[in-house]
């Protein structure tokens, strides 16, 4: 089934730097020890995320948050990487926009300020802190993105769908979580669902299955530019024809 993640991370007392590689490899060495099993054949296999794409997508987001090229890494090096980056004319960086986590330091997640905060980041495992700061990213870029393209951008079934994971279920999700922590502290970590899966677990899969329709709206929107693109070739390429 879903590969427990409770025995990750025992401490975060370590270096900052070392916690998302450890809980990487973590992840992999106890998916590797897992069985594998069959989707049920009424299922579509695209449903779900599961093993061993889920496993891969976790442990991207957490080396993502390592990665000294990524946007928004969750470590400190996020500022000595930005003043190197920062162009001669521009103030210097305003430590006002970095939150400052349990983790390490994490620039707000501009798209997300109306969902979570410093507090609520706090009480997640930093898988899902890695995954959501992915959710971030991408929600920016597809709004941008599809801003671009469309004047007067019309919503289709799909983006109606994300807004409405990001701006309500979510925060449910998110609060349904803190009341665990705060009420029952000493059973969430070993409680689990019919499933078998512990609170933990399913905040973390409830934000892959957002990160994964992100990707899956990006993806429509690289086709809808790809074959605007292509229409302009052909039309070139009629009118240049000997």
């Amino acid at each position: 089934m879903v590969v427990s993640l409770t025995r990750m991370l025992k401490s975060f007392s370590q270096a900052q730097d070392a916690a998302p590689a450890q809980a990487a490899c973590a992840l992999r060495a106890a998916a590797e020890q897992q069985v594998p099993q069959a989707v049920p054949s009424d299922v579509p296999s695209a449903a779900a995320l599961t093993e061993p794409a889920r496993t891969e997508r976790i442990c991207s987001a957490l080396e993502q948050v390592q990665d000294i090229h990524a946007p928004t890494p969750l470590t400190d090096r996020y500022l000595h990487n930005r003043a190197l980056m920062r162009p001669k004319n521009r103030p210097p960086f305003d430590p006002d926009t970095l939150w400052y986590l349990r983790y390490g330091r994490c620039p707000i997640m501009t798209e997300l300020i109306d969902v979570v905060n410093e507090e609520t980041l706090n009480a997640m495992p930093i898988e899902a802190v890695a995954i959501l700061d992915r959710i971030n990213n991408k929600l920016k870029r597809y709004r941008d993105w599809s801003g671009e393209l469309d004047a007067q951008p019309s919503q289709n079934e799909k983006q109606f769908v994300i807004d409405k994971l990001v701006s309500e279920s979510i925060p449910e999700a998110l609060h349904h979580y803190e009341q665990l922590l705060r009420f029952s502290p000493h059973r969430t970590k070993n409680s689990t669902t019919h499933d078998k899966m512990s609170a933990r677990d399913i905040l973390i899969d409830l934000f892959l299955e957002v990160d994964y329709e992100l990707d899956e709206l990006l993806d429509e929107l690289h086709q809808t530019v790809l074959n605007r693109l292509a229409s302009t070739h052909r039309y070139v390429k009629s009118r240049t024809k000997s």
